[in-house]
């Protein structure tokens, strides 16, 4: 529902902000789809004469602070925050929370997928005219066909050894790097077209309370597989100590975030609403940034 990742190993329950990264290193994830599968689809899907991402009006255009823009992930926290997504005229709706906003009645402005799995249009059944769907080239032909009636936009979910390829028959080869899930890709999507101040809902990098995945359930009961569970502690012996159980693509997701935020913190500005791991991690690295930029000045008076 996000990238397709998976974790191969275990790790143990850790604490703190740093080490649940240097840990989170060791875990083995996979693409969701072969590479051949991945370049095939891309060399398919950009024969079609469909727009593309850096063609869009607003493409590169600062919007400026005071414009901000939502990206909506289908973490169990977003259940709790329709009210204040519904404040958003803009929004970006990551992958498979599509049809949990529509059934609450919001209108997404844009709708990005780039997991290959033709099970993504399971989440994409209440299409809306005023959406812009924006589909990555490597997902399977079968998930940009059924978009064909509607506003569709394609573009490329960067990939090295990929880019390499479709460069050979793409000169004007542009793609959207990011992390190993929709969410992330969006945040660079969101940058992309011009905006710093993003909300960011449902990125809660953790299972709900219940165990629950998603805010929503799942289209088949193959994708109810979470495979191997994690403990994660923040604040050890703290009085905001807390444990969070998480899946390995969303350690991978905050480990991804983390990476990103530190190195591109000049462009954009994330506000995280509702509860979950990411959430607070996400806080931690704000005051983490806010004393790196403070000793940066200091360096320089």
């Amino acid at each position: 529902m996000d990238n397709g990742v998976h974790t191969e190993h275990k790790i143990h329950h850790v604490d703190g902000f740093d080490a649940p990264f240097t840990n989170v290193v060791h875990i083995n994830t996979m693409a969701a789809t072969p590479y051949e599968d991945f370049i095939k689809n891309c060399l398919e899907n950009i024969k079609l004469k469909v727009p593309r991402l850096q063609n869009l009006p607003g493409f590169q255009k600062v919007k400026g602070k005071n414009k901000k823009i939502a990206i909506v992930g289908g973490g169990p926290s977003v259940k709790t925050q329709i009210e204040k997504i519904r404040e958003f005229n803009t929004i970006i709706v990551a992958g498979s929370a599509h049809d949990f906003l529509r059934e609450n009645n919001i209108t997404p402005t844009y709708g990005v997928i780039c997991d290959p799995d033709p099970v993504s249009i399971n989440y994409y059944k209440n299409l809306d005219t005023e959406t812009t769907y924006l589909i990555a080239t490597s997902c399977d032909p079968k998930i940009i066909n059924h978009f064909k009636d509607h506003q569709l936009v394609l573009w490329h979910c960067h990939e090295e050894q990929a880019a390499q390829e479709l460069r050979k028959v793409e000169e004007s080869y542009y793609g959207i790097a990011g992390g190993c899930t929709v969410g992330l890709r969006s945040i660079c999507i969101a940058i992309m077209l011009g905006y710093s101040n993003i909300h960011l809902f449902g990125f809660d990098s953790c299972l709900g309370e219940n165990k629950e995945h998603h805010a929503y359930g799942f289209s088949t009961e193959a994708e109810e597989d979470y495979g191997i569970t994690h403990k994660i502690k923040l604040g050890k012996d703290e009085p905001g100590e807390k444990t969070y159980t998480c899946i390995g693509y969303q350690l991978a997701q905050a480990h991804h975030f983390k990476a990103f935020y530190f190195e591109h913190f000049k462009l954009f500005t994330p506000t995280f609403h509702g509860e979950g791991m990411l959430q607070d991690l996400g806080a931690m690295m704000k005051i983490e940034v806010e004393k790196h930029i403070a000793s940066q000045k200091e360096t320089i008076q």
